[in-house]
């Protein structure tokens, strides 16, 4: 468990900043939608006061050895590359791959918190000898891994700090802390998975708990702690939001097969996001579920 501070300066006192967790992407299977991926990555490098997280997962990392494996799960830009190039491994394309397309994002290096490694990269990293989690942080263009890694899980302070003047002097701090959590364990139903953030809740202390793993969306909010204040008066703490994340990885594909499907999961969510809003100069934190929908043409 790490623990990561970004000091993040606004000037306006209306400024809201928008920060994305991105859960489960499982880059280089063909279940990715990465086309929903690289509007989410537009999206973001296109909002000056948008930020960032990715919530473990990101790469599929399910190599031929694997009993899981199926060289049908993915996508034909992995298959060719794999196969021109023996020289690496399908985690090293998919890494490398990733990288790039984060990269091609002029804003998005700046922009991005902290990096939690999912099931997927540690066991890549404990089978296979390759440490796709770290290698792919990187390449990626912000400073060394170090500042970026969580690991499986963490805090990240976010310290705003609002600027005033041409002499920028500061005009006050607000604090946010967010415990990030990739996931474990399995789950079919709401139920049960609500459990597991609820516990985490209880667990540690932050401002917003989110977690990612189960290929669902989930939403709950603890109510803050009831104790005599320093004047001796009863007050009920600030709620804590929390929030199990939607992921990129489709459960169903059309003309392919899939692992998911194989196994008779439940479909993930196909076009849910979770956001979280903070307004620092009015102290506010928002969790938002939001789900876009495709126009039609008639």
């Amino acid at each position: 468990m790490r623990s990561i501070t970004r000091i993040i300066e606004y000037s306006s006192r209306a400024d809201e900043f928008t920060i994305h967790p991105l859960a489960d992407i499982h880059f280089g299977a063909a279940a990715c939608d990465e086309k929903r991926f690289s509007e989410r990555l537009d999206e973001i490098d296109a909002d000056p006061l948008a930020l960032w997280l990715m919530l473990g997962d990101q790469l599929d990392c399910i190599g031929h050895k694997d009993p899981r494996f199926d060289i049908s799960s993915l996508p034909r830009w992995l298959v060719l590359r794999w196969h021109e190039s023996g020289k690496l491994g399908l985690a090293q394309h998919q890494r490398n791959e990733l990288a790039e397309r984060i990269n091609a994002h002029e804003t998005l290096g700046d922009k991005l918190l902290a990096v939690v490694e999912g099931n997927h990269e540690a066991m890549i990293r404990k089978h296979q000898d390759i440490d796709a989690y770290l290698s792919l942080i990187e390449r990626l263009h912000r400073g060394s891994a170090e500042r970026l890694a969580l690991g499986v899980s963490g805090f990240v302070t976010l310290r705003f700090r609002r600027t005033v003047g041409e002499n920028e002097t500061r005009a006050g701090t607000f604090s946010v802390v967010i415990y990030l959590h990739h996931g474990w364990g399995g789950g079919d139903l709401a139920g049960g998975i609500n459990l597991k953030l609820e516990r985490q809740m209880d667990r540690y202390g932050a401002d917003v708990y989110l977690m990612g793993h189960h290929h669902k969306v989930t939403t709950h909010t603890n109510p803050g702690v009831i104790r005599p204040n320093s004047a001796g008066r009863i007050e009920q703490g600030a709620d804590r939001l929390g929030a199990v994340c939607a992921p990129f990885l489709r459960c169903l594909v059309d003309g392919s097969d899939t692992y998911s499907e194989a196994k008779a999961y439940r479909a993930a969510p196909a076009n849910a996001d979770i956001l979280v809003r903070v307004r620092p100069d009015k102290h506010e934190v928002d969790l938002v579920e939001r789900s876009r929908r495709e126009a039609v043409i008639l």
